[in-house]
């Protein structure tokens, strides 16, 4: 995101909104933004490195966290208001105009421990403990490079680990490439590290269409999983790239049936997890999500509370005709998944869980939908031809599923219902990504038309 306008006149709070006019002006936040990393040692005095906006997470009348691109440095700014000013007060990093709390990559006052992950030679020392090889004396550390590739503020941080080692008896120089992910709390990194390590141990040894990285290490007091990579392109990027004007890639179309078949593998193992997804409670939270979104905007807040009771009228029989609960990936969208050959890697275990299996289905369709919805930018809505070459995407996925599966005759109805809710889900979070942005306006009427599928498909 390159920037981001002032926002119209909206129905918040004078203060909240005047610091939110310029906190969302790069041009503006330029120059305090670089004094104040002048002042924490981190830049020249001379020069004005570009500003720009890569993140932003808006929750009205709370806060917003903004994450700025300055030169080579990323800072984090959190605006507060209300009780959130009076629970987390001003403490940390420093104070820039419009009264904002600026913290420099990697500081991060939510993850300690990446800090400590980001620089080389504790991680050298943290790998040799945990890595086969190195823990039992055959190997020995000699230097580390550590790379950033995903950042999330607050919640996890995803590295890329370029290890050299030297062996103890001969000398020789080895070299390996490892990925880490720091998390806000070791119970959460603990629950990934258990899980992925499971799931490594199941289906490796089946050699199958299906593969999942191999857990390397576990280092609690950062907290950090550390897994080895996996091949493959991302399908996300396949889907990217157009045959033309046409239609997608055909080895996106292909990656599409190659991941619904690749999914029944995973909803198809004997597994539980001690996390069971409540989609009823979650419904109820996206209908509390909406209120604040009403102060901004008060007609899409109102679509939006409106849509979430629709969803949750339409639960209870659906749930009743639910098939049986098993592990779902629970986050499942073409980004998480690599195509390699015949083989299919899934990425990110990160919201598994145990839950229907059409959730994962109907989720990775209102992925296919939400880029449709992306792929016109500069329009209000997206044409029909593009959209339906996304939807025909949407049912080849499905069809793909249902072929290499058992499903009853009501599977296929419940994905069309887990789109709309994850729909849903996808335009709370475009909201408070860019809350002057269409796109999640169009994710709740895309929301909408599936329900309306569904309506029919019931009433037939």
């Amino acid at each position: 995101m390159r920037g981001v306008d002032l926002i119209p006149s909206v129905n918040v709070a004078d203060e909240e909104r005047s610091e939110l006019e310029l906190a969302l002006r790069p041009s503006v936040m330029a120059g305090p933004l670089a004094a104040a990393l002048h002042r924490a040692g981190l830049a020249p005095s001379n020069g004005g490195p570009a500003c720009h906006i890569l993140d932003v997470r808006y929750e009205p009348g709370e806060r917003c966290t903004i994450l700025y691109e300055l030169g080579d440095c990323l800072a984090l700014g959190t605006l507060v208001w209300g009780a959130a000013r009076e629970r987390t007060g001003e403490a940390g990093g420093c104070v820039v105009a419009p009264r904002m709390r600026v913290d420099f990559f990697p500081a991060d006052p939510a993850m300690p421990g990446l800090a400590t992950a980001m620089r080389p030679e504790k991680m050298v020392a943290a790998l040799g403990d945990v890595l086969a090889g190195c823990r039992e004396g055959e190997w020995r550390g000699a230097r580390c490079r550590v790379t950033a590739l995903r950042y999330r503020p607050g919640r996890r941080c995803t590295l890329r680990l370029e290890l050299w080692t030297r062996h103890a008896g001969t000398g020789v120089l080895g070299s390996r490439t490892l990925f880490g992910k720091v998390y806000h709390s070791t119970e959460k990194a603990r629950s990934v590290f258990e899980q992925m390590q499971t799931l490594s141990d199941v289906i490796r040894p089946r050699a199958g269409r299906l593969v999942v990285a191999r857990v390397a290490g576990f280092l609690p007091d950062l907290p950090m999983v550390v897994q080895e990579p996996l091949q493959g392109v991302p399908l996300d990027l396949l889907l990217h790239r157009t045959n033309g004007p046409t239609g997608v890639d055909r080895r996106g179309e292909r990656g599409v049936v190659m991941a619904g078949a690749a999914l029944t593998v995973l909803h198809g193992l004997d597994l539980t997890h001690p996390r069971r997804r409540s989609i009823g409670e979650e419904l109820q939270r996206m209908a509390y999500r909406s209120r604040p979104a009403a102060r901004v905007d008060p007609g899409l807040g109102a679509r939006m509370a409106d849509l979430a009771a629709v969803l949750l009228h339409c639960f209870e029989p659906l749930s009743r005709e639910g098939g049986k609960q098993r592990i779902v990936h629970a986050d499942c969208k073409p980004s998480q998944f690599l195509i390699d050959g015949t083989k299919v890697g899934l990425l990110d275990f990160d919201h598994a869980g145990m839950a229907d299996p059409a959730l994962d289905v109907g989720t990775f369709m209102a992925s296919l939908r939400q880029l449709g919805c992306r792929r016109s930018p500069k329009a209000r809505r997206p044409t029909v031809s593009n959209m339906d070459r996304w939807m025909c995407l949407e049912r080849s996925f499905l069809d793909s599923y249902c072929r290499s599966t058992d499903v009853d005759d009501d599977f296929r109805q419940r994905a069309v219902w887990y789109e709309a809710f994850a729909l849903l889900r996808k335009a709370q979070r475009a909201f408070a990504r860019s809350f002057r942005s269409p796109v999640a306006g169009l994710l709740v009427d895309e929301a909408r038309l599936c329900l309306l599928s569904v309506d029919a498909r019931g009433a037939s």
